[in-house]
C-alpha cells in the first residue's frame, strides 16, 4: 500500500499524536481513533456494525423509526444535522419531519466521502420536500458545524457516537453547545451493554471486520509515518475494562520487536504481550448519561430504550 503524502506541518501534528498515544503512562499505548475514519476504516467499521453480532446500529435504527414522530414533535425547525453520518435507516424520520414541517433540510456530516455518498443515496430521490447537503469533516466530528441554520437538530444516532470515551463526548457536545440556540434539539445515541459478553460479541464477528479494523490502524500509522509494524507479528483482542465501562479493541504484539517510525527517527520497543488500544467504546448507565448532560449544559427531554435495554435515544435541548 502507498504512503499517503501529507504536508510537513500535518506531518508532524500526527507524528506527535502517535507518540504521544504509544508513550502513554499509566495505561496501554493507543492510537488516535482518526486513523480509521479513512476511507478503508470507514467501510469496514459499517461492515462491523452491520454483521449479526453488532445489536447496536439495528436497535437504535428501530427506536429512531418507533419514536420518530415524537422527536419530530420536538424539533424546531426542519434542519437535520446528522454527525459522522452512515448508512442507516432515516427515512421514518425524514417523513416525520416533512409531515411535520412541511419540508426538510437534510444535512450529512462526515469525515469521508464514500460515508457521505452512502448517508445521502438513502434519502435521495425519496422526497421532493427533501433537500440535501454534505459536508466534509475533519477527524473533529464537530468540525463541519459552522453557519448551520437555526434552530436545527442534530443528530448523533450511530455508534461512531455512542462509542466515544466520555472526555471525547463531553468536547463535542462542549463544542455543540456553544453553537446551540436555546430551540435547538439533541438527539444521541447510547449503549447501555448490560451483558458484557454480548457487548464485547459486538466488535468480535465471526467475518472479522473487528480484527481487521484493529489492525488497519497499525496500518494506517505505517502509512502515514513509514513505520514498519509487521501486521502477522500482532493479534487483535476484543477486552472488557470494567474500570472504564466500555470494550477496548486492542493489538496484541506476539513476541518481542522494535518498530522503526521515519516520521519520529526513532525506534520504539515492545515486548511480547504489549497492548496497543486501537479503538474503545464506552457503555453507559442512567448515571452516566446524567452526567454527561450536566456537565455539558444540556437538559434531558425524553428518553426512548428498547425492550431487552441494551440500547437508549436521548432527545435534549440547552439548559
Amino acid at each position: 500500500m502507498s504512503a499517503i503524502h501529507m504536508t510537513p506541518p500535518r506531518l508532524a501534528t500526527h507524528a506527535r499524536a502517535v507518540l504521544s498515544g504509544l508513550s502513554r503512562v499509566g495505561g496501554h499505548p493507543r492510537l488516535p481513533r482518526w486513523l480509521l475514519r479513512d476511507a478503508v476504516g470507514t467501510s469496514r467499521y459499517g461492515a462491523l456494525t452491520r454483521a449479526p453480532e453488532h445489536y447496536q446500529e439495528r436497535t437504535w435504527e428501530l427506536l429512531l423509526a418507533r419514536h420518530a414522530d415524537a422527536i419530530a414533535d420536538a424539533a424546531a425547525a426542519p434542519h437535520l444535522v446528522e454527525l459522522d453520518a452512515q448508512v442507516g435507516e432515516r427515512v421514518a424520520l425524514a417523513d416525520a419531519l416533512v409531515a411535520r414541517h412541511g419540508w426538510l433540510h437534510y444535512i450529512a456530516c462526515a469525515a469521508s466521502e464514500a460515508a457521505l455518498d452512502g448517508a445521502l443515496e438513502r434519502l435521495r430521490g425519496h422526497s421532493p420536500q427533501i433537500e440535501l447537503e454534505r459536508r466534509k469533516t475533519d477527524n473533529d466530528l464537530g468540525s463541519a458545524l459552522a453557519d448551520l441554520p437555526t434552530p436545527h437538530t442534530t443528530l448523533a444516532c450511530g455508534a461512531r457516537f455512542a462509542d466515544l470515551g466520555t472526555a471525547e463526548a463531553s468536547a463535542l457536545l462542549d463544542a455543540l453547545r456553544l453553537m446551540s440556540s436555546p430551540l435547538d434539539t439533541l438527539v444521541l445515541a447510547f449503549d447501555l451493554a448490560p451483558d458484557h459478553e454480548r457487548a464485547c460479541a459486538a466488535y468480535h464477528d465471526a467475518e472479522g471486520n473487528g480484527a481487521k479494523l484493529g489492525l488497519h490502524a497499525l496500518q494506517r500509522v505505517n502509512d502515514e509515518l513509514g513505520a514498519d509494524f509487521e501486521l502477522a507479528r500482532w493479534t487483535p483482542e476484543v477486552r472488557w475494562n470494567e474500570a472504564l465501562g466500555r470494550v477496548e479493541l486492542v493489538v496484541v504484539a506476539r513476541e518481542r520487536q522494535r518498530v522503526f517510525f521515519d516520521a519520529l527517527g526513532l525506534p520504539l520497543q515492545f515486548e511480547a504481550g504489549d497492548a496497543i488500544e486501537a479503538a474503545t467504546f464506552q457503555k453507559h448507565d442512567e448515571a452516566s448519561i446524567d452526567r454527561l448532560l450536566t456537565a455539558t449544559r444540556f437538559r434531558r427531554v425524553a428518553t426512548y430504550v428498547d425492550e431487552e435495554s441494551c440500547c437508549a435515544l436521548v432527545v435534549a435541548s440547552p439548559a
